[in-house]
């Protein structure tokens, strides 16, 4: 009888042994599943978080290319507006330059009417002086 019940406690410390290696495989497979899921999950995360990152840093490359390409255009503007400006004040000064001659040339002609009233009046003076 004690025989059979060291038996037994032999075959039970057994069975105890193999039931505790039993739940650690399971344990361990279980941990196993929850860590792979855990990587493809990270992955997942870390994957989305680069695209993510990645459609912010293409649309500021885009953004940037539009302000470089209006920033040509604006440019370009300003030069012909700086050709167009040069050029009006050319002909805004040819046009003053031409009003100060027309102003000359009425100075001139008013010298020559009084210049000429002059010679008529002295003309005219010696004609009735010595008729």
């Amino acid at each position: 009888a004690a025989a059979a019940a060291a038996v037994d406690r032999s075959v039970s410390l057994q069975q105890l042994v193999k039931q505790h290696e039993q739940r650690q495989r399971s344990l361990r497979d279980a941990n196993e599943v929850r860590r792979r899921n855990a990587v493809a999950a990270v992955e997942v995360v870390a994957h989305d978080m680069v695209d993510a990152v990645n459609d912010d840093v293409a649309a500021a490359f885009v953004r940037q290319r539009e302000i470089e390409a209006a920033s040509r255009a604006l440019q370009q503007q300003s030069q012909k507006f700086a050709a167009t400006t040069a050029k009006q004040l050319e002909a805004v000064s040819k046009f003053n330059a031409a009003l100060k001659e027309v102003g000359d040339v009425e100075q001139w002609a008013r010298t020559m009417e009084r210049d000429m009233l002059l010679v008529v009046a002295a003309n005219c003076a010696s004609r009735c002086t010595y008729s």
